[in-house]
């Protein structure tokens, strides 16, 4: 094919990119049954009910009348191991049913916390094909000789405003994008900046290429509260030939809103995600793209396909001011 469209997804969380680990001990796994006749201060192994960890012992610190497990902490260097984000384990001692379950919220390595596909630094810029966070690609991609790319749609996850709520530096508002408020914004506060060989694509205004184009210009997935964004002109990228690219993503909001943090932590699909859509211009489409290009006329398929059509049509029409001349009789 000389001429397709393709369409690239990324998500901060991965998709089936999620590692597996030690379990980390702060915050601990969150309780999802409390169950019943648990004792506090007391040390617990645990049963894998999901996954294929193993090893993981959780001391529950408190507990309700009835022995329902209230707050758990895990056993320092009993953190287990092959244990992924999302996984639930029951509690082994309690009642006659083993009956508490929690759920496995982050991993751990070492003394730090694990930076795998679901973290991101705040303020750095990460690539979607190759930054290691979430589905990436093995290499950045680069054009040849003969090829043209278009980046026609772009966009990434849009920030909420919450104003006159609170003034605490973390806001009591739950559940936005599976998050909290901070500091009034809810979501990421993200940017997509291309960059073509290594320079920024999108300037600011004193012409200086910085983050890039935030989210909520460019958000994506279009909803009910960025409608008036599905009729949005967003300017075309052209990778021309021999250009290596890449596409960046910075944030600047943890919209978990977990104490003084300095990482972006998505716990499933869909709390950060990127996406384009681009067109490739192969061989004799990469050279009539280059035309348009030099005449200042937008490259789009349907402009490609009549730029072949006009050459053709004009290949077909014999010129009206020459003779034709008739052949000699060669007859005797």
């Amino acid at each position: 094919m000389a001429m397709r469209s393709q369409i690239y997804a990324w998500d901060l969380y991965g998709e089936g990119t999620a590692p597996s680990g030690p379990v980390q001990a702060n915050p601990a796994p969150t309780i999802i049954t409390p169950g019943t006749l648990y004792t506090a201060f007391t040390n617990y192994s645990t049963q894998a009910v999901t996954g294929s960890g193993s090893g993981l012992q959780v001391q529950v610190t408190s507990v309700g009348g009835g022995g329902e497990v209230t707050s758990i902490a895990v056993v320092i260097l009993s953190f287990g191991n092959g244990y992924k984000v999302g996984d639930i384990v029951r509690l082994i001692g309690g009642g006659s049913g083993n009956d508490c379950t929690i759920q496995i919220t982050g991993l751990y390595q070492g003394s730090n916390e694990w930076e795998g596909p679901s973290v991101l630094e705040l303020g750095v810029a990460t690539s979607v094909f190759t930054g290691g966070k979430g589905n990436n690609i093995k290499n950045n991609p680069q054009t040849k000789d003969m090829q043209l790319i278009v980046v026609e749609q772009f966009g990434c996850t849009p920030t909420v405003f919450f104003p006159g709520i609170a003034n605490d530096a973390i806001w009591d508002v739950n559940d936005y994008r599976g998050g909290k408020v901070r500091n009034a914004l809810g979501g990421p506060r993200a940017y997509l900046q291309f960059f073509v060989n290594t320079t920024g694509y999108f300037k600011d205004t004193d012409g200086v290429p910085r983050n890039g184009i935030p989210g909520n210009l460019a958000p994506y997935p279009l909803s009910l509260q960025y409608d008036i964004c599905s009729q949005r002109k967003q300017p075309p990228v052209y990778i021309l030939p021999t250009q290596a690219w890449d596409l960046k993503i910075t944030c600047f909001n943890d919209f978990l809103a977990t104490g003084k943090q300095t990482q972006l932590h998505c716990e499933s699909i869909g709390q950060l995600e990127a996406f384009f859509k681009y067109t490739l211009y192969d061989g004799v489409d990469c050279l009539i793209a280059l035309r348009l290009l030099e005449a200042a006329i937008a490259i789009t398929p349907e402009n490609v396909d009549m730029f072949k059509r006009n050459l053709f049509e004009e290949n077909l029409i014999l010129p009206t001011d020459e003779e034709v001349t008739p052949k000699e009789d060669t007859k005797l």
